[in-house]
């Protein structure tokens, strides 16, 4: 009984763990992305892949992850000069809104190209 019960409040924790760092799956968010002049855009976020998308078209793909407060960004496919370079920002959700800010990232094309505006969840 004691090993149920035990096992039973692993995995809750587990699941309340998975919901907090999987925040920005499955979401969008509408906002400007400077390439190289701001441009309306959409970060279109999936289960671990989030595709930059201006006037209907995949500019970037690359696959993401989070810890904590921290976004991690990798290329898998697109227009960037950006190779597997792995790139970090801090992000925070504020009810509908999405903030970015860059704490590590060596390609300037996504480093530069994020806004520290806010998206807005669509």
């Amino acid at each position: 009984m004691r090993t149920t019960l035990l096992l039973a409040v692993f995995f809750i924790c587990l699941s309340a763990d998975t919901a907090i760092e999987n925040e920005l799956q499955n979401t969008t968010w509408k906002g400007t992305f400077n390439i190289p002049e701001p441009t309306e855009g959409f970060f279109v976020f999936k289960q671990d892949t989030v595709t930059v998308m201006v006037n209907d078209y995949a500019l970037e793909t690359m696959q993401f992850s989070t810890k904590g407060d921290t976004l991690s960004l990798t290329k898998i496919s697109g227009d960037s000069s950006c190779g597997s370079d792995e790139g970090l920002y801090k992000y925070s959700v504020n009810g509908s809104s999405l903030k970015l800010q860059v704490l590590s990232d060596d390609c300037p094309d996504r480093s530069s190209g994020i806004s520290t505006k806010k998206y807005v969840k669509q």
